[in-house]
């Protein structure tokens, strides 16, 4: 743990050694893993809609 002192001598605030920003790459990985798999279950529901709509229309006439 790092500290970090003022010109008086008074201890102004304590850091760690780990940087504040090492938690944010693992959790925008998650989040983009999410997002993709979103993303593929929404074309997939989309492509099943739309072949059904077709198949329907065409079995109609």
């Amino acid at each position: 743990m790092k500290k970090i002192f003022g010109l008086s001598g008074k201890l102004l605030k304590e850091k760690n050694n780990k940087s504040e920003t090492d938690g944010i790459i693992p959790k925008l990985q998650k989040q983009e893993k999410i997002m993709t798999i979103a993303i593929y279950t929404l074309i997939i529901i989309t492509t099943i809609s739309i072949a059904l709509i077709l198949f329907v229309l065409l079995t109609k006439n």
